[in-house]
């Protein structure tokens, strides 16, 4: 198992700091959440709790009066109205909102949504003229897109179409000629919160429509709010912390028939509704219509009020995503069959694959996938005979938009943000984009960031009793920018192991200082797992409540685990300079430090000898003789070395040490001579 970067935050506590926290009636677990957080006094901890409902006025938003009078003359006047939305979550819910109150207003208005494939993201020209032309719009009201859209606007205003852009996108040097354009990232937006969702800013839209602070509409619109805020994963801080906490209780029960339909298609009917499960279970199949199939069947389950409708819309989703993982194994196969093939592929600092026909709506969630475990950023391209498109996401602390722009003239389109983007690139630029890419990379990290698990802090198992971690719940709703607390547990004893279903899970029994606990880790079988009992064990760990027959339990999962004492500074780096040696890039002082020595060969030789192999991958046979003082770095050498020399073979979830006929010196091995530069 991996040896990954643990970012804990607290390892020590202030008692006067957690007293001050408590005093605001916090439990001391929940108290040393918020400090690790940055949370220092009462009055931090009730913003931060969101003690007040109050939402900021809508009008803080530039340009909303703008937005407000063309939109009102255009529902006194009769003018058609066309909604503009887009094809995600975050998308759809911000065009049936919209929709939803101008059709209660009386408006005369028309909803449009790009074909994902057909169209692409956005504005554009064809679709104008069609609004125009066909279906007789002379006012747009753009929801989630149209912060970048100037050409677009500019041929809109040509054919006598206005437009009011609202966004939530990072705008250009310029905004567009629009007759108003309300996006909270414009540089001259006085806005208190500049983390609103594409619906966060739909719903202030309609607010200042009405009049309304937010405190009515909330009760109409909540539900959609928070499905779009949660599925955009946008911080659940300031506004979006109301939207989400209000919205997860009217989700549960919603004056939608749509809503309630995908509830229990996905099988949450009854289940307390959390950021969680919505962002797991709902939000995949919203996303599934625009990725997969027709968007359109998303947006009409959420604006029919027909049962019968609403249910076999939900049907049509739940298809859709039932199809949209079958194509992942798919692609997810294929990619790890070339990764098998070419190991380098995963040692660069980016991973760059591409594919003939990949699914380019799959393939921005498998680079996720990627990202988890390579922990670096990943791009996938699908390619067909002319261009290749790509999605791709990055680790903290490496922007992959800079990487994408550094090769903007090799492409066709492209854009994004810090942690995603995605780029159009001709088909016969793909070579020179690719070096480059891969050259910005080597020039602007010497050694690439470590993908980090961001952890609250160490505690002991003593302090997660029920009381402790019922109280966590006052920091709820927990998802993007108020994660669900990671607690770490340092010296755990290791006392048995219990497999679940059938070997694909497990439960840890375990003990520190006379306290015994449990905690489930899943996805890991016995073979997989290579701990042994009587190990000490440092673990990171989710805490929460579990029901059963009307008693409650603590219930902690796994998040990650390593013997106890690992140096995951030394780790991380050398793992780090390895790679860079493997791809040719050769420091004296780096390779010196990854170097082995006859010693570190012999403990290593000596040891799989000994046990007849190893069955776990190398960091964990690390971990099993870091206490010989072998560095990470040089065991990852020699195993190439005796790899090379034919002592061992490398096999699914382990190494099996050949039988030799004769003496072999592993310090002539190719793997050791590049770094002593004999060669």
């Amino acid at each position: 198992m991996g040896v990954r970067y643990w970012e804990t935050a607290r390892r020590e506590w202030d008692p006067e700091e957690l007293a001050r926290l408590r005093a605001s009636g916090l439990t001391g677990l929940a108290a040393k959440v918020l400090a690790a957080r940055g949370v220092g006094s009462m009055a931090e901890a009730s913003e931060q709790l969101g003690a007040r409902d109050a939402l900021f006025d809508p009008f803080l938003l530039r340009d909303m009066d703008k937005a407000v009078e063309r939109i009102l003359a255009a529902i006194r006047d009769g003018e058609r109205i066309v909604v503009y939305g887009d094809y995600d979550c975050d998308g759809v819910t911000s065009t049936a909102l919209l929709t939803s109150y101008l059709e209660a207003v009386g408006a005369d208005v028309l909803f449009y949504i790009p074909d994902r494939e057909q169209e692409g993201y956005g504005l554009n020209n064809e679709a104008l003229d069609f609004l125009r032309e066909v279906r007789g719009a002379e006012l747009i009201i753009t929801v989630d897109n149209g912060v970048s859209a100037h050409a677009e606007i500019a041929h809109a205003r040509e054919i006598g179409l206005d437009v009011v852009v609202t966004d939530h996108h990072q705008p250009r040097e310029t905004l567009p000629e629009a007759v108003a354009v309300v996006d909270p990232h414009r540089p001259d937006c006085p806005s208190p919160f500049k983390g609103l969702a594409g619906v966060g800013v739909a719903f202030k839209l309609v607010c200042a429509l009405d009049g309304d602070d937010g405190s009515e509409l909330i009760e109409q619109y909540g539900d959609l709010t928070a499905l779009g805020t949660v599925g955009d994963v946008m911080p659940l801080t300031h506004d979006n912390r109301t939207f989400v906490r209000h919205g997860l209780g009217q989700l549960a029960d919603s004056i939608r028939p749509g809503i309630r339909a995908l509830i229990r298609a996905a099988g949450l009917e009854g289940r307390a509704l959390t950021a969680t499960n919505v962002a797991f279970g709902l939000v995949p199949r919203l996303n599934a219509a625009g990725r997969m199939g027709d968007v359109y069947d998303a947006l009409e389950l959420l604006l029919t009020e027909s049962e019968t409708t609403a249910a076999e819309k939900a049907e049509i989703l739940c298809g859709y995503n039932d199809q949209r993982k079958e194509i992942e194994g798919q692609i997810l196969s294929e990619v790890a069959a070339r990764i098998q093939q070419d190991p380098s592929l995963v040692r660069q600092r980016a991973i760059l694959i591409d594919g003939a026909g990949w699914h380019h709506g799959v393939i921005g969630i498998l680079c996720s996938k990627l990202v988890e475990k390579y922990g670096r950023p990943a791009f996938l391209i699908s390619t067909d005979e002319k261009e290749g498109r790509s999605s791709g996401r990055s680790i903290d602390g490496v922007s992959v938009i800079e990487a994408v722009a550094a090769c903007g003239d090799l492409l066709s389109h492209y854009g994004g943000h810090a942690a995603a983007a995605g780029f159009t690139v001709p088909l016969e630029n793909l070579p020179a984009f690719r070096e480059r890419f891969e050259g910005f990379f080597r020039e602007r990290y010497p050694i690439m960031p470590y993908d980090k698990l961001e952890v609250t802090g160490v505690v002991e198992p003593a302090e997660l009793t029920v009381p402790e971690v019922q109280g966590l719940s006052r920091l709820e709703p927990f998802g993007a920018g108020n994660p669900l607390p990671l607690f770490e547990i340092d010296g755990a004893r290791l006392e048995r192991i219990q497999p679940l279903s059938g070997g694909k899970h497990l439960r840890l029994g375990l003990s520190k200082d006379g306290t015994a606990f449990q905690a489930l880790l899943f996805g890991t079988g016995p073979d997989q797992f290579g701990y042994l009992p009587g190990d000490l064990l440092d673990l990171v760990v989710t805490a929460e409540i579990s029901v059963y027959r009307e008693v409650k339990s603590v219930a902690l999962k796994v998040e990650d685990l390593r013997l106890h004492g690992v140096d995951q500074e030394a780790v991380c780096y050398q793992r780090r300079i390895y790679e860079n040696a493997l791809g040719g890039e050769h420091r004296p002082e780096e390779d010196a430090l990854i170097c082995p020595t006859r010693e570190d060969a012999a403990v290593v030789y000596r040891y799989l000898n000994r046990h007849g192999g190893f069955a776990g991958d190398a960091d964990l046979l690390w971990q099993r003789l870091m206490g010989s003082g072998i560095g990470y770095g040089r065991l990852l050498v020699v195993l190439d070395a005796m790899e090379e020399q034919g002592l061992i073979t490398r096999e699914a979830g382990g190494f099996r040490v050949l039988p030799v006929s004769q003496k072999v010196d592993l310090m002539n091995a190719a793997a050791i001579c590049r770094l002593r530069g004999t060669i």
